[in-house]
C-alpha cells in the first residue's frame, strides 16, 4: 500500500463517520439522510480508489476501476440532491423529486455497465479511450449538475437575511466547487490532455467533507429542530424552567421578554413589563435603600460600548443590587447584561438574572461571625500580652528586689557592704532597668510610637553585651563556643535592640538544652556563636530591601531539643512558645524577628527534633566608606 492508497482508505473512513454522524443527529431529516447518501457514494468511490492506487498496472480494465467509474455518475445526483437539501428548509418540498434528480446519473450509470458487459475494453471510456462522445457527454452531465447545486446555494445564500445562514450557504458552496473544480482538472482535463499525473478526485471531496463538518459544528447544520417552530418551543421551554430570571429588550430599551422567573423575583408580571421602558422598570424596583437609580440611556450605552469591542458582554464580571419587589421584600440580585447582534444590522440587550438574597444573608452573616472571632481574638491577645509583659516585668522586679535585699541585709548587719559591692549591685539594677526599658522600646516601636536612633554599630560588642546578659545561666553542663567575630563586621543599628534580640536567641538555645529536657534526658550541650558574610540569594535580591550591599549573618546553634516542622511556621508569631507549663510568654522570638525586619533584614531557621536548632539573623552590611548605609 502506498501513500496515495493509504490516503484514500482513511478518506473512505471519514466518509463513513460523517455519513454515521449525520443520520445520528436525526435519523428523519432531509439534510441528514441526503449528507448519508452523498457519503455512501463517496466511500464507495474512496474504497475503490485505494485499490486502484495500490496497483494501477491491474487496475486498468478490472472490477475496481469498473465499480470507480460506475459510481461516479452516481456522484452527481448525490452531490445535486445535497445541494437542494442544505438550501430549503425541511418542510418545503424540492422542486424536484429525487427520481428526477438522480435519473440522468442512472442511466448513464446502465448505458456505461452494457457497454462494458458488450466490450471488456471499454473500462476506461472516462478517460477518453472509449471514444470522446461518451466522455463529453459525461463531462456535460458532471458540469451541468455541479453548475445548478451552485445556482441553487448561492440563491439561498443571496435570499436569506440572516448573517449565520449565509455563511452555512457560502460555506457549502465553496466546499462543493472547489474539490469538484480540482477533481475535473485532475481526472479529466489532465488524462485527456496525455498528462501522467495521479487522479486525485477522491482526495479532492475531503474538503467538501470537512466543510460540512465545519457547517455542522458552527452553523447548526442538520440540527434536530427542523424549523423556527421547534426552536421556539425548545426557546419557551427554557424559558419557563430556568431559575434564572431573563430580560430582553431592544437597542431603545423597550422590554421585550419578560420571563416567568423575573415576575416571581420582581413580582412584576410579564403583561406589565413588555413593552415598558427598561429604566423605568428598574428604577422602579432599586427602593432598597444605599441602590442608585440607572441613568437614562444606560442601554444605548451598553450596546455602543459593545458594538466596539470584541467581547460582547458588559460588564465583563456580574452586578450585584439590592431591590424591593412588588411584595415590599428586599431581594438581592445579581445580573450579567450583555448584547446580542441580530440580522439587519440590528442589537438586542439581554441581561440574565439570579436571586442571590439567600447567598448574600449566609454572607452577611459569616462576615458578622468572622467580626465577633477577630474581635475575641483581639481580646485574646490584649491578655496574652498583658500576661507576657507581666512575666517579664516580674522577672526584672524580682531581679531589682532580690538586689536591694541584698545591700539592706549588709547595710543592717555586722559587716556593712564595701563601695565596691555597692556600685556592683547598682550596676545590675541600672541593667534590669536598661533591659525593661527595651522592650518597652520594641513593642513601642512595633506600634510605631518612638523614634529610633540607629547608629553604627560593631557587631562583636552587641554579642558580647547579650553574653554578659545571659552568663549567669551559663553551668557547668552548658558550654560556649565562639566560632568567629569579624571586627569588621559592622550594621547601622540600634545596639541595646540588636543585644536584647541576640540575649532572646542564647537564652532559648540555654533552655532548649536544660530546662526543656525530660528529667531522664542528659542535661547540657554547647551553644555556638559566629558572625560571617553573605552576600544573599536569589531569593534576596528579588526580595528583601538590603540585599544589594549583601549581609552580616549572626548564627546561634544549640545542641538542644530541637523545633518539630509543625511548630516553624508559626515560630514567630508573638505569644506563640514551644515551652511548656506557661514557662515563657513568647515574646522573645517576635521580637528577634521585628528587629531584623525593621533593620531591613530577615531570619532563617532550620531545626532537627533531637538534634538542636540555628537561627540566622541576616543584618544589613553598614558601608563604612560610604559612611551610610547604601
Amino acid at each position: 500500500m502506498n501513500a496515495l492508497s493509504f490516503l484514500a482508505a482513511l478518506a473512505c473512513a471519514l466518509y463513513i463517520e460523517t455519513g454515521y454522524r449525520a443520520l445520528a443527529l436525526d435519523h428523519r431529516g432531509r439534510r441528514n439522510r441526503s449528507v448519508f447518501a452523498f457519503c455512501v457514494v463517496l466511500a464507495l468511490w474512496a474504497l475503490a480508489q485505494a485499490f486502484i492506487y495500490a496497483d494501477p498496472a491491474r487496475a486498468q480494465g478490472g472490477l475496481w476501476l469498473f465499480l470507480a467509474n460506475l459510481v461516479w455518475f452516481l456522484f452527481v445526483g448525490a452531490g445535486t440532491q445535497f445541494c437542494l437539501a442544505a438550501a430549503m428548509p425541511d418542510e418545503r418540498r424540492l422542486p424536484l423529486p429525487a427520481l428526477i434528480i438522480w435519473a440522468p446519473g442512472i442511466i448513464l450509470a446502465g448505458l456505461y455497465a452494457l457497454r462494458v458487459a458488450r466490450d471488456s475494453g471499454a473500462v476506461s471510456l472516462l478517460y477518453g479511450k472509449g471514444g470522446m462522445a461518451p466522455w463529453l457527454a459525461c463531462m456535460a452531465y458532471f458540469l451541468a449538475g455541479l453548475s445548478f447545486g451552485l445556482f441553487v446555494l448561492l440563491s439561498a445564500r443571496r435570499r436569506s437575511r440572516d448573517r449565520f445562514d449565509r455563511k452555512r450557504f457560502g460555506l457549502l458552496a465553496l466546499s462543493i466547487a472547489l474539490p469538484c473544480l480540482l477533481a475535473v482538472a485532475s481526472d479529466a482535463i489532465a488524462p485527456a490532455l496525455g498528462l501522467r499525473i495521479p487522479r486525485l478526485g477522491i482526495l479532492w471531496c475531503l474538503l467538501w467533507a470537512i466543510g460540512v463538518r465545519i457547517d455542522m459544528d458552527r452553523y447548526g447544520l442538520m440540527s434536530p429542530f427542523h424549523d423556527m417552530t421547534d426552536a421556539g418551543r425548545l426557546f419557551s421551554a427554557f424559558l419557563d424552567r430556568s431559575q434564572d430570571g431573563i430580560v430582553v429588550c431592544t437597542d431603545s430599551g423597550r422590554i421585550v421578554l419578560w420571563s416567568r422567573s423575573l415576575e416571581r423575583i420582581s413580582g412584576i408580571p410579564a403583561s406589565e413589563a413588555v413593552d415598558r421602558d427598561v429604566t423605568a422598570v428598574s428604577n422602579e424596583l432599586r427602593g432598597a435603600e444605599g441602590a442608585p437609580p440607572m441613568a437614562p440611556g444606560r442601554v444605548q450605552a451598553y450596546i455602543a460600548a459593545s458594538l466596539a469591542k470584541e467581547d460582547s458582554a458588559l460588564p465583563p464580571r456580574p452586578l450585584l443590587n439590592p431591590i424591593r419587589n412588588r411584595r415590599g421584600e428586599e431581594v438581592w440580585l445579581q445580573s450579567l447584561p450583555f448584547v446580542i447582534a441580530l440580522s439587519g444590522g440590528r442589537s438586542c440587550l439581554a441581561a440574565i438574572v439570579r436571586d442571590v438574597t439567600e447567598e448574600r444573608r449566609a454572607e452577611l452573616v459569616a462576615q458578622e461571625e468572622r467580626k465577633r472571632l477577630e474581635q475575641a481574638e483581639k481580646i485574646e491577645a490584649v491578655g496574652d500580652l498583658a500576661a507576657g509583659l507581666a512575666h517579664s516585668f516580674n522577672n526584672m522586679i524580682m531581679g531589682i528586689k532580690g538586689t536591694v535585699s541584698v545591700l539592706r541585709l549588709g547595710v543592717e548587719g555586722s559587716t556593712p557592704p564595701s563601695e565596691a559591692e555597692i556600685m556592683a549591685a547598682l550596676d545590675r539594677i541600672d541593667e534590669t532597668a536598661a533591659r525593661g526599658g527595651a522592650v518597652l522600646k520594641q513593642i513601642l516601636g512595633l506600634a510605631h510610637k518612638v523614634p529610633v536612633d540607629r547608629k553604627p554599630t560593631l557587631l562583636s560588642e552587641a554579642v558580647w553585651r547579650a553574653l554578659s546578659l545571659v552568663e549567669v545561666l551559663f553551668g557547668p553542663s552548658v558550654r560556649l563556643s565562639l566560632e568567629a567575630l569579624p571586627p569588621e563586621a559592622m550594621v547601622l543599628a540600634e545596639s541595646e535592640e540588636v543585644a536584647l534580640a541576640l540575649r532572646n536567641l542564647l537564652e532559648n538555645a540555654i533552655e532548649s538544652m536544660t530546662t526543656m529536657r525530660d528529667a531522664q534526658d542528659r542535661r547540657g550541650g554547647t551553644v555556638y556563636v559566629s558572625v560571617r558574610s553573605s552576600e544573599g540569594s536569589a531569593r534576596d535580591a528579588a526580595c528583601e530591601p538590603g540585599a544589594e550591599q549583601g549581609y552580616w549573618v549572626v548564627s546561634v546553634r544549640d545542641e538542644g531539643v530541637g523545633i518539630g516542622k509543625e511548630d516553624l511556621p508559626r515560630l514567630f508569631d508573638p505569644f506563640f512558645s514551644t515551652k511548656q507549663g506557661g514557662a515563657a510568654h513568647g515574646l522573645g522570638l517576635s521580637m528577634v524577628y521585628i528587629m531584623a525586619r525593621s533593620h531591613g533584614g530577615y531570619v532563617e531557621v532550620e531545626s532537627t527534633p533531637g538534634k538542636g536548632s540555628e537561627f540566622r539573623v541576616y543584618l544589613p552590611r553598614y558601608l563604612a566608606k560610604a559612611g551610610a548605609q547604601a
